[in-house]
């Protein structure tokens, strides 16, 4: 459908699939709708520097399809090329640089996947490490990504907020504070406060040079680069 209102054609996706490289992918593209499974979309999103379009359908399948230089102006310049996740996407969010893609689960998993060819799963993460189970949290219910890319939020059904880096390490602690790190220093946000929390001493918080955080509890670890110094 055109801005104009103009209708230039429909697609259905065959959902019959090969396993290949950890993800699946589809044996044919476009078919007639007939041979279809029948179910709706809940969501889409596209990115037009990597002329990808990803569906989500109400089944929890989550479709990956190329886009053909023609653009979106005609039904058959869109080709279904995977399916994505273990068959319980309920939410996906492209980061800001285009590269990965966060697709959120029912099992209240988040997976992280390079989408750049060939389409690749990077990494898991979960509340499930630390004590909270699907049936704590829920489903994941959204996903907000950082205008760098560099980390992203995850809100669930039931309860839970959770900030981690690309890198997977869990940035919040149980919804209640954030650690910040830039090149030097380390800060906590309390989000029930609204106030930042500094180091007593200014001139040893500027020397960390943080290359990693992790949440443990209460506790937030540090990675502190030191250069290493003549003897």
């Amino acid at each position: 459908m055109s801005w104009k209102g103009e209708f230039d054609g429909a697609l259905d996706v065959d959902f019959h699939f090969n396993i290949e490289n950890g993800h699946t992918k589809m044996s044919n593209g476009v078919v007639p709708s007939s041979h279809s499974r029948k179910s709706g979309i809940s969501y889409m999103e596209l990115s037009l520097p990597l002329r990808l379009l990803f569906v989500l359908f109400s089944d929890e399948q989550l479709v990956l399809c190329s886009i053909s230089k023609r653009g979106l102006k005609q039904a058959d310049s869109v080709k279904p090329e995977y399916r994505l996740g273990s068959g319980d996407a309920v939410c996906a969010s492209i980061s800001p640089d285009q590269q990965i893609l966060a697709v959120g689960t029912r099992r209240g998993v988040i997976e992280l996947y390079e989408i750049s060819e060939p389409v690749s799963l990077i990494r898991s993460v979960s509340l499930h490490d630390w004590g909270y189970s699907m049936d704590d949290t829920g489903a994941v219910s959204s996903i907000s990504w950082t205008p760098d890319s560099s980390a992203f939020a995850v809100g669930w059904k039931l309860r839970g907020l959770t900030v981690w880096s690309i890198s997977g390490c869990r940035l919040i602690e149980d919804g209640m504070y954030l650690a910040v790190a830039g090149l030097h220093g380390l800060i906590l946000y309390d989000i029930r406060l609204n106030r930042w929390r500094f180091f007593g001493d200014v001139t040893q918080e500027q020397k960390i040079q943080c290359t990693g955080l992790l949440w443990m509890g209460k506790i937030v670890v540090v990675c502190n680069y030191i250069e290493a110094t003549d003897m």
